[in-house]
């Protein structure tokens, strides 16, 4: 049995090409992996709490300058001296295949990402979270103002 085949605790994994095999197949640093994990599976686990929590990975990942390696694919050649892809576009690859998984604003931001564009991506983050905030309660159907859950 494939290690991808099974997830301990929910399913907010499962996509085709899982978030893990994504970190792995582009030597992506820790704080960016977890930036994007919870980015990932906000709307399937933690909600605006996962948002926080890539904000909050993502602003450390920025303190601390941690970057994608050779985070500038796109100007650099396709391939090495012999052919072979380069680190680049493995990247380039890569990223592109995950993200079309994605709906649109959270693809946006992983790309924003690992171009190293951070803070774009956090100001993407934060208004991801404030329209997430804004948002009423869904499946609130008590109106009574004088009912208090104790």
């Amino acid at each position: 049995m494939d290690v991808n085949d099974m997830q301990i605790g929910g399913s907010h994994y499962r996509m085709k090409y899982i978030h893990w095999d994504f970190v792995c197949d582009t030597n992506m640093p820790y704080l960016l992996g977890c930036a994007t994990k919870y980015l990932t599976r906000w709307q399937s686990k933690g909600g605006v709490e996962d948002l926080r929590k890539s904000l909050h990975y993502l602003r450390k990942a920025d303190e601390l300058e941690i970057y994608m390696p050779e985070n500038k694919w796109w100007e650099k050649p396709i391939f090495d001296i012999f052919g072979r892809p380069t680190t680049e576009q493995r990247i380039r690859y890569y990223t592109i295949h995950f993200i079309a998984q994605l709906p649109a604003p959270e693809a946006n931001i992983i790309r924003l990402i690992v171009g190293g564009h951070y803070d774009m991506a956090e100001n993407k983050l934060d208004l991801l979270i404030e329209e997430e905030l804004s948002k009423p309660c869904s499946g609130y159907t008590n109106q009574d103002p004088t009912y208090f859950r104790g």
